[in-house]
């Protein structure tokens, strides 16, 4: 009697369309990038990214939800998304802006998977903040910025406050993002100056060292256009 029920049951679920893949499109068209044939969308709600789609026509390939942070907004209208190879394989990676903090905006990164034909998440990538490939150099670029305040002995004295904003330049070396270069520029208000500074990064010791230090007064500062610092402005 079960085994008659079963097969009842089987023969049931047979008869029931196959699910579309459409139902994997979720939320509404946000935004879009085409390559070569493919199309790349952003789907989400009001100005909030929630969904990654590929499609080659009408067939989605691959499509993953993830939901960016609020207080991202549109980016302009384009969430911030990117399709561009971030490894220099020939293959197009993904990345789309998920958190903000400041000025430095976070991406989660997918990279291409040509034997496996999907995507997968590169922690690597998703760790740096305003995220850029340059495709001449073959090299990622990111920005990173922190403040560090150091309160006075005294009332009678103000904080001391040290600001920093940095580039890094990495290069892949046999799958694994290793960093090279560091520009930063570090603003000291005990002094009213700056430091423009550039570091190269000593693998054995797995740490940046300085190479070259230049003193600024802020009339200095004001004079130079330190826009490549600021690539994402």
């Amino acid at each position: 009697m079960k085994k008659r029920l079963l097969l009842a049951i089987l023969a049931f679920l047979l008869l029931l369309p196959l699910p579309s893949c459409a139902a994997k499109e979720r939320y509404e068209l946000l935004y879009s990038i085409e390559l070569d044939g493919v199309t790349y969308c952003v789907r989400g709600s009001g100005t909030r990214a929630k969904q990654v789609v590929v499609k080659r026509g009408e067939e989605i390939v691959w499509a993953k939800t993830e939901k960016a942070a609020k207080k991202i907004g549109s980016q302009n209208g384009t969430y911030g998304f990117q399709a561009a190879d971030f490894n220099f394989d020939g293959y197009v990676d993904l990345a789309l802006a998920t958190e903000i903090e400041g000025n430095v905006l976070y991406s989660t990164c997918w990279l291409y998977n040509p034997e496996k034909q999907t995507y997968e998440k590169s922690k690597e990538l998703s760790s740096l903040g305003n995220l850029r490939a340059d495709h001449e150099l073959e090299a990622i670029f990111s920005f990173a910025e922190s403040v560090s305040i150091t309160k006075a002995p005294s009332p009678d004295f103000p904080s001391i406050t040290v600001s920093t904003d940095s580039v890094t330049k990495r290069v892949w070396e046999d799958g694994v993002l290793v960093p090279k270069t560091r520009v930063s520029m570090i603003y000291y208000s005990e002094t009213d100056r700056y430091c423009y500074r550039v570091e190269y990064y000593n693998a054995a010791a797995a740490a940046f060292e300085i190479d070259q230090e230049k003193w600024l007064t802020k009339d200095e500062y004001l004079e130079i256009d330190w826009s490549f610092l600021y690539y994402f402005k």
